[in-house]
């Protein structure tokens, strides 16, 4: 079945470029600019020292400071605290890069990289102020608002999925019977090999970029313009190009910030199979980090109309 999809998808796409050239090249475009423009320049620097300094005892020494707060707030280990920050900053899908990389190199345990997972992904502040509220909904005086939103509505999932892994007691410790030690590997050679991992990574993202845009615009050729269903779908298939038609439907604001707030939150399936492309050959579950993600979206969802119910006048 899924080899049956895959196919479909491919033959889907391949007779939407051969029969709609012009609108196949204008996607690609868009999608290779965003890759260029966007994560290329944001996340490649992050991949790239994060790489060097996983290999270091500087994270320990850093979230060390404060252990007893990651272990008791977010039942985390300095190593996952480290992740935990660098993904809610850096945004989509730096988390799961950092996650995956912690558990290849032994600095964090299985049941931590999985209970991480659920909680470290998250869409950047950059993006949510600069596309989502600036561009795409013209507000500026909602900023605090909306952080509180999303990071709360991630806060409710890190209790939710910290209940499932029992992140807590002695199993917040991190790693336990294994003991980091500082690479013996020569520096120029790190450097290089995290260099290269970074551009590997970085190249990968921007092939999923590329194809979900064809998709979005595969679907909003099939759908009718402006329809609620098709801006929906593209919503949940690809972010930024979803997010952009959600703001332009006539529907009240409150709604179309409730809907994209929540898109956010979720991250899009293009954010999931780039997820799953960073944990590939961890055994860390793509399904737990859907249920994850699906959740908080929710979550996020229910505390906007919380606050346009009873809150805004």
């Amino acid at each position: 079945m899924k080899r049956t999809g895959f196919i479909l998808f491919i033959t889907l796409l391949l007779g939407y470029m051969l029969l709609f050239p012009a609108e196949s090249l204008n996607a690609s475009v868009q999608g290779i600019n965003l890759w260029f423009r966007t994560l290329l320049p944001a996340l490649l620097p992050f991949i790239i020292l994060s790489g060097l300094l996983i290999h270091t005892n500087f994270i320990p020494f850093l979230f060390g400071i404060f252990p007893s707060f990651w272990r008791t707030v977010f039942g985390l280990s300095p190593y996952g605290a480290y992740a935990f920050v660098l993904g809610v900053f850096c945004g989509y899908p730096m988390g799961a890069k950092l996650t995956a990389d912690l558990l290849r190199e032994n600095c964090i345990t299985k049941n931590e990289a999985d209970y991480l997972l659920t909680i470290s992904n998250n869409a950047s502040p950059m993006f949510l102020m600069a596309y989502i509220l600036n561009q795409l909904l013209n507000t500026q005086r909602m900023v605090i608002l909306s952080f509180a939103l999303i990071y709360v509505s991630d806060f409710l999932c890190c209790l939710v999925f910290r209940t499932v892994y029992h992140r807590f007691g002695s199993s917040c410790s991190g790693v336990s019977s294994i003991k980091k030690e500082v690479s013996q590997v020569p520096l120029p050679e790190l450097l290089d090999t995290s260099i290269m991992n970074g551009f590997e990574s970085i190249t990968r993202l921007g092939g999923y970029v590329l194809l979900f845009n064809l998709l979005a615009a595969m679907i909003e050729k099939i759908l009718p313009s402006g329809s609620v269903i098709g801006s929906l779908i593209a919503a949940v298939t690809e972010l930024t190009s979803g997010a952009a038609k959600i703001a332009q439907l006539p529907w009240d604001f409150s709604l179309r910030y409730s809907i994209i707030l929540a898109a956010t939150a979720f991250g899009g399936l293009s954010c999931v199979l780039q997820t799953h492309s960073m944990i590939r050959k961890t055994g860390l579950s793509i399904r737990m980090y859907l249920a994850a993600k699906v959740l908080n979206g929710a979550l996020t969802f229910f505390l906007c109309w919380l606050f346009f119910a009873f809150f805004h006048g």
